[in-house]
């Protein structure tokens, strides 16, 4: 990072359109994480899934999001931040799409978890992110927004 992009060199405007940036990101990351766990468990109930395998299913996502919270800082030291975020957003869209496409009940549960690790990469650094920019003065007013 350069000393003009470090967050004590950035200005109040710059400092709000870095936050707006994730909070819309995470808007659309927000929706469709949101609406996929009951839209997951509908197509798996129309498929007559067992209701506790449609529930082991969903808890999948969230012990991904989970796992990914314990490797993100070593993943993101490797790759950068910025990379690990757009890597994290777009494979688990990928990976959610991935599953409307097979029939496999255990890839399924596979796709889920890779789906929340992914979500969860995106998470940790967007959250990050908007820590790292806010000052003291702006902090509450911009996790908010976020």
């Amino acid at each position: 990072m350069t000393a003009a992009a470090e967050p004590q060199n950035l200005t109040d405007a710059q400092r709000w359109q870095s936050i707006s940036s994730v909070a819309f990101a995470m808007l659309g990351a927000g929706l469709t994480f949101g609406m996929s766990g009951p839209l997951l468990a509908f197509v798996l109930n129309a498929r007559g899934v067992e209701a506790t395998l449609i529930g082991i299913n969903a808890g999948l996502g969230s012990i991904g999001i989970f796992s990914a919270g314990l490797v993100t800082p070593l993943i993101a030291m490797k790759f950068g931040g910025f990379r690990t975020l757009c890597f994290g957003m777009a494979a688990s869209a990928v990976l959610l799409l991935a599953s409307t496409f097979t029939a496999s009940l255990p890839l399924w549960f596979v796709l889920r978890f890779a789906s929340g690790f992914c979500a969860g990469l995106f998470w940790v650094i967007a959250e990050t992110w908007v820590n790292r920019v806010a000052t003291e003065e702006l902090r509450g007013r911009m996790v908010s927004l976020y």
